[in-house]
């Protein structure tokens, strides 16, 4: 199998330096544009002679006027981006905030510790606009399409040579040791991209969607042709085949993307294409399990309007609001209860009124427009919810209780955290390092790591 030695290796690598990294999956877990009328046409005579007469149509009317609505206030929410240990929230101000764990760099804030962090202002960055967080490492893209990245870099994640150049000197050029890995505690640009208007992560691989609608991808490439090529790359940790050079990855059409383990979808036109691995139907194809270097379109779809993906499954949220997915169903991914095999094709997981989807390691979650979110799979970590018994595998669609009126929601390796109506973030599932933006130390243990199966208030932000 392909990519399974490849991952086998990253999680040799991962759980060395973190001992609570569990799972059976593989090893720890998204704009409109206004097109431009042109100025106004000039009245010319036919000949350009002179101008021709323009007829005084009357007295000029005033223009009813409409009240533009006001700007959100710049502590609003705007995006969520989870990791495995650490949390990010991109704010209307620009401004993003960061907590939870450290150990390899994840706050951003040039210092490498052990110490849970509780939510802190990331100062080097400014008007950011997009936002995205893979296994431990986060990138923004900023108003002038300039993408940086920090945190671990070992799979070259952070789009940049991980070559130790001064394991004494922690800023922005160059890489540190973290905990015997390559790792940046400063967001550090990523060049050869050009000017980029969205990023998308996932476990150890990066992807901007550039100006020009092109995508180029960076990190992980294995056999499974994630970065749009089947070689020759880069040796990473454990023989690891990764890039740091971002890679263009030709046919993959303008859209909003999803990232899961070593494969990539878009969503253009409300058709989904995707491409990469395909070892457990990622591609959703039966007769094929072959990576494909560019995007295949996902067959008995209806008409799509929002794409998700967790480490080894996909989702798409049809026009009318049914949920669908594909791929892994081990622990329940899918919805369904436990199933050793694969989803092939894209099957329905719920029916009506989901607004949004993702997937964390054996786990996933929907947003409806009624504010409520449902979740589903493993709960080894605690993600779904306070009704489900932690030690429940294959665990069908459940409202998360004491949660409502919900407007976004981010998922990471084993913890949640949603947005409500009155712009507070609420989190749930794995804390181990204060990932759920407060203190574990009075937390339950969830299978030998530190949860909080409540929702909980996120306190300390603007």
């Amino acid at each position: 199998m392909r990519a399974s030695r490849g991952f086998a290796g990253i999680a040799l690598l991962y759980s060395a330096a973190f001992a609570y990294a569990c799972s059976s999956d593989a090893p720890p877990s998204p704009a409109a544009t206004t097109d431009d009328a042109g100025p106004d046409a000039a009245h010319v005579s036919t000949d350009g002679s002179a101008p021709v007469p323009v007829l005084d149509a009357g007295p000029l009317v005033d223009a009813a006027v409409v009240d533009a609505a006001p700007p959100p206030p710049p502590n609003t929410v705007v995006q969520l981006a989870l990791g495995t240990d650490h949390t990010c929230a991109l704010l209307q101000s620009g401004d993003v905030w960061c907590w939870g764990g450290n150990v390899l760099a994840q706050q951003g804030n040039g210092t490498v510790d052990s110490t849970p962090h509780a939510p802190a202002k990331v100062a080097a960055l400014s008007s950011i606009v997009g936002l995205t967080a893979g296994n431990h490492h986060t990138c923004a893209v900023d108003a002038l399409g300039v993408v940086r990245c920090w945190g671990a870099n070992p799979i070259m994640e952070l789009g940049h040579d991980n070559t130790v150049d001064d394991a004494a000197a922690p800023d922005a050029g160059k890489d540190i040791l973290c905990s015997g890995l390559p790792c940046n505690p400063l967001p550090r640009e990523v060049t050869g991209l050009g000017a980029a208007k969205a990023v998308a992560a996932k476990l150890f691989d990066s992807c901007a969607r550039l100006a020009n609608g092109t995508v180029k991808c960076w990190g992980y490439n294995g056999s499974s042709g994630m970065l749009g090529h089947a070689g020759p790359d880069l040796a990473c940790f454990y023989g690891n085949a990764c890039n740091f050079n971002a890679s263009l990855v030709s046919n993959v059409s303008d859209g909003p993307l999803a990232l899961s383990a070593a494969s990539g979808c878009v969503l253009t036109g409300g058709t989904v294409s995707c491409w990469g691995d395909n070892n457990v139907s990622e591609l959703a194809t039966a007769s094929d399990t072959n990576p494909h270097i560019t995007p295949v379109a996902i067959m008995g779809l209806p008409s799509i309007a929002a794409i998700g993906a967790g480490n080894l499954t996909r989702f798409a949220v049809g026009s009318g609001g049914a949920l669908y997915g594909w791929g892994s169903r081990n622990a329940g991914e899918l919805g369904d209860g436990c199933d050793a095999g694969v989803a092939s094709a894209p099957q329905m997981i719920l029916e009506a009124g989901v607004t949004a989807a993702s997937g964390g390691s054996q786990f996933a979650c929907a947003l409806a427009s009624s504010g409520l979110v449902t979740c589903w799979g493993s709960d080894v970590h605690g993600p779904l919810g306070p009704t489900v018994d932690v030690s429940a595998k294959c665990q069908p669609p459940t409202v998360v209780g004491g949660l409502v009126d919900a407007t976004q929601i981010g998922l990471g390796f084993g913890h949640v955290c949603a947005v409500k109506t009155d712009n507070s973030i609420w989190c749930w599932g794995y804390n181990q390092d204060a990932q759920c933006g407060h203190d574990p130390s009075a937390d339950p243990l969830c299978n030998g790591s530190k949860c909080d199966k409540n929702p909980t208030l996120v306190v300390g932000l603007p």
